[in-house]
């Protein structure tokens, strides 16, 4: 394998690491061909310095193989989109391929796994660069670091802490996110675990407050790259979102925010089926995305933002 290393820093510690760039280039020239169009533009490989070549070589090797697999499925699924009517050939290509330098992807091949932090981020002006692993996926995050136009921001992908690569997680997963579906910075810094959209007491959209659209937000590039894998989550909806009642304001308090997305459709299909989505035969969990899908390119503006917009910023930019 002929492919350039070279000496570099972990963006979000500054640790030293070896590194190898434009992975989507390599990537053209061998096994994905003209598939590379589905890859982040910006890919980039960090390794601790006692990873040798061959686990590296191997690593690469498996890593292509997995997303030439990974591809073929999400073709196959872009297919049944414009076979149900809700996306033209050309919109879903363009939902796919177009925006994937909205972020940059920062794979972590660490010795011992995890993001090589102890805790989240906190970005002050004493430290200019952090990462904010996931909630309940601590080996992945957001992270950013300073850069020529200010700063950079990363989707952060490693294994976990004392394990090997869960290809299907940590590359298939997060390929998704990274090309057609990315993760802004303030989804992370939001504490998303606390309160959830239908017990807040909440009426109307106008009463949501940020820390509700981060939440939206996350859910829409989470319930995006799910349909577009036909990814099962074991929970009472077979989505990210946990509970039927939740997807259900989810797609209500979208619609009264985003009335000519499509979200009164979703909510309709979504409201008469049994709460439960068949990810892989249901074409409710297409109907359910949709919408979303059409939404999720308007925020690639506010990627590298830590507070999340009010009701008014957010219809102001979906504008």
């Amino acid at each position: 394998m002929t492919i350039n290393m070279e000496s570099g820093r972990l963006p979000w510690t500054d640790a030293p690491v070896k590194m190898i760039r434009h992975l989507t280039d390599h990537f053209k020239t061998t096994v994905l061909g003209d598939d590379f169009r589905y890859m982040p533009q910006a890919t980039t490989l960090f390794i601790d310095e006692d990873i040798d070549n061959q686990q590296i070589e191997v690593f690469i090797e498996t890593m292509a193989m997995e997303l030439k697999k990974e591809f073929e499925i999400r073709k196959q699924r872009a297919l049944t989109f414009t076979e149900l009517g809700l996306f033209t050939k050309s919109q879903i290509e363009s939902f796919l391929t177009h925006h994937t330098d909205a972020q940059s992807w920062a794979i972590h091949y660490g010795i011992n796994g995890g993001l090589g932090v102890e805790r989240s981020s906190v970005r002050t002006r004493e430290v200019p660069r952090g990462v904010i692993p996931c909630s309940s996926m601590r080996n992945h995050g957001v992270a950013w670091a300073p850069a020529n136009d200010g700063m950079e921001v990363w989707l952060a992908t490693s294994k976990k802490e004392g394990q090997d690569w869960d290809w299907d997680s940590d590359i298939g997963h997060e390929s998704g996110h990274a090309a057609f579906a990315p993760v802004p910075l303030f989804v992370q810094s939001a504490n998303l675990l606390k309160g959830m959209l239908h017990v807040d007491d909440l009426t109307c959209a106008n009463d949501l407050q940020p820390r509700h659209i981060a939440r939206i937000v996350y859910a829409f590039a989470e319930i995006a790259v799910v349909a577009l894998r036909g990814e099962l989550r074991q929970t009472e909806t077979g989505t990210p979102i946990g509970q039927k009642e939740e997807l259900l304001a989810l797609l209500r308090f979208s619609h009264e925010l985003m009335p000519e997305f499509g979200f009164d459709r979703a909510l309709s299909v979504y409201g008469h089926s049994t709460g439960l989505l068949d990810m892989q035969n249901d074409r409710a969990i297409y109907e359910v995305a949709a919408p979303m899908m059409r939404v999720i390119p308007k925020f690639n503006n506010i990627m590298k933002s830590f507070m999340a917009p009010s009701v008014h910023e957010l219809k102001e930019l979906i504008a």
